[in-house]
């Protein structure tokens, strides 16, 4: 079963800490991270984080950005996304350059990694869904009850 722990929202680059100031301040969201090109607030239990429009994979786009799931079996869901045919998979090095400027690291991928690893595909809009292990969510995006 997937269970959704975050929504990621684009906002212009200058805006990235006051938007993250306002729902701290007016929802009592708590911030787990700060960087550069991203701010990482918590409701203890779903994640929201707010990413500048000068990332990679979001050069001037602005609102909804991407939905993020904990996965049990990551293998099997890319399995079921291809055999849906009306999503695909992103590549590899596109979500290793994502990572990169979001948390200061590449994802682990492959052999040895798989209780650590993430994939990123398009539904059937363009919207960008991640798919993560329990292990990912936990060292990442260090939200509570992931």
């Amino acid at each position: 079963m997937a269970k959704l722990r975050h929504i990621a929202m684009s906002v212009p680059h200058d805006d990235v800490r006051k938007t993250a100031d306002f729902y701290v301040d007016v929802f009592g969201m708590r911030r787990i991270r700060a960087g550069q090109y991203t701010e990482v607030l918590t409701d203890e239990t779903v994640g929201l984080v707010i990413l500048s429009d000068k990332l990679v994979l979001n050069l001037g786009h602005r609102g909804l950005h991407h939905i993020g799931f904990i996965v049990d079996d990551l293998e099997a869901m890319q399995k079921r996304v291809v055999e849906s045919g009306v999503a695909e998979l992103i590549p590899d090095e596109v979500t290793a350059t994502v990572n990169e400027q979001v948390h200061g690291t590449k994802p682990l991928m492959g052999k040895g990694h798989e209780d650590e690893m993430e994939h990123k595909i398009s539904d059937p809009n363009g919207l960008t869904v991640d798919m993560v292990t329990l292990g990912y969510a936990q060292g990442n995006w260090k939200l509570p009850g992931t």
